[in-house]
């Protein structure tokens, strides 16, 4: 291997406040800088998230992509790379894989791509142009690292990935993190939320993937029910004015806060009694990871990541995808049974402790890096 430091290039679409972002956050929160030089990078879009980077002495830089198919910025991202001496580029998200891949391999540099969802366009050919750059551009890295299980099927099942080119390394989180010594009752009175009730939280980007128009029709059905209860919603996206108008069509619109996007989610799930996510796809989701290690129990969708994560009846309940009357009805008793919650809050933040703890998923990585720094670039997993 490479001695001394070794300069690594982080690169992701954007820099907006969403999970992909907050996986690469945490992995530079963990490696060991003494071995390891960080540059962060996007394709396009600048974004909070670079202000976190840079809060860590981070250095960061955006390619300014103009269109989805922008051939200039691969020589732009092979001069970065050869500027920087940048040794690996650990990429994730479309854009960063087929560009940022390509040049990467055309500048010499190691290449390893973090796969984070079952994502549609991997399989579907009528996303044409994606599907086409999602499947040459897995020719292209050194390693590729799966967030779970079942990304890691749905890779070798859509893409043309062999099982031993691919390492599951799971999304993980900083526990301790999650926590805070402030008392529900002084969360709520921050985030200026009604000190009685009970509250279900979801953290997630206002799009379609998330499932959100289906609780919308599940806190309808909950409310008939127990109408003192607020359904926080965290994030912002593509879909908000759609969600707005549906909560105002459902009648519960005065139950339902759209918060935008906050960087306070201690105390937001400390003022929460339950985390509800039910999407329509996941990879394994860090607002989930999130929550569980905040100790907030959690109803989630029967879909991939969701249910690596949640045993139903034991940390939270997984419900079919879709079905929002299923879905009121598992709120409804969370609701009425308080020690149930709590006795699955507590297996929830063991489970996160125990086995998506940010320190070993970083090592994890670390190890990645190690092995494609010692081999040529024509090297696959063995």
């Amino acid at each position: 291997m490479k001695v001394g430091r070794q300069n690594i290039l982080l690169l992701n679409t954007t820099f907006k406040e969403e999970g992909p972002n907050k996986v690469l956050l945490e992995l530079v929160h963990h490696l060991d800088h003494s071995r390891y030089r960080v540059i962060a990078a996007c394709m396009h879009e600048g974004g909070p998230i670079a202000d976190l980077y840079q809060s860590l002495g981070i250095k960061t830089h955006n390619f300014g992509m103009k269109r989805f198919i922008d051939l200039m910025v691969i020589g732009r991202i092979m001069k970065f790379i050869k500027e920087f001496d940048i040794h690996l580029v650990h990429a994730q998200l479309l854009r960063a894989e087929f560009f940022g891949g390509l040049a990467a391999r055309l500048a010499g540099a190691k290449l390893v791509f973090s796969i984070l969802n079952t994502d549609p366009y991997r399989k579907k050919k009528r996303h044409l142009a994606r599907y086409a750059l999602s499947r040459l551009s897995m020719s292209f890295p050194t390693y590729i690292v799966a967030s779970s299980m079942d990304v890691r099927d749905y890779i070798i099942a859509h893409q043309g990935v062999k099982s031993n080119n691919i390492k599951l390394i799971p999304n993980s989180v900083s526990p301790d993190e999650y926590t805070t010594d402030l008392s529900k009752a002084e969360c709520r009175e921050r985030l200026n939320l009604r000190k009685e009730g009970f509250i279900v939280t979801t953290v997630a980007r206002l799009h379609k993937q998330k499932g959100l128009s289906y609780m919308l029709k599940a806190a309808s059905h909950v409310l008939k029910v127990q109408p003192h209860i607020t359904f926080y919603i965290v994030g912002n996206g593509p879909e908000e004015r759609s969600l707005k108008s549906l909560a105002f069509e459902l009648g519960i619109k005065e139950h339902v806060i759209f918060a935008g996007w906050r960087s306070d989610l201690p105390e937001i799930y400390k003022a929460s009694d339950l985390f509800c996510l039910p999407s329509i796809y996941e990879g394994l989701p860090m607002a989930l990871l999130g929550a569980m290690a905040s100790g907030l129990s959690a109803i989630v969708s029967n879909v991939s990541g969701n249910r690596e994560l949640v045993d139903d009846g034991e940390s939270g309940f997984v419900v079919p995808l879709k079905d929002y009357k299923l879905l009121a009805n598992r709120i409804l008793r969370v609701v009425s049974d308080k020690p149930l919650r709590e006795r699955m809050g507590v297996s929830a933040r063991r489970k996160i402790i125990e086995q998506y703890n940010a320190v070993s998923m970083a090592k994890e990585y670390q190890r990645v890096y190690d092995y494609c720094l010692e081999r040529n670039a024509e090297s696959r997993i063995p």
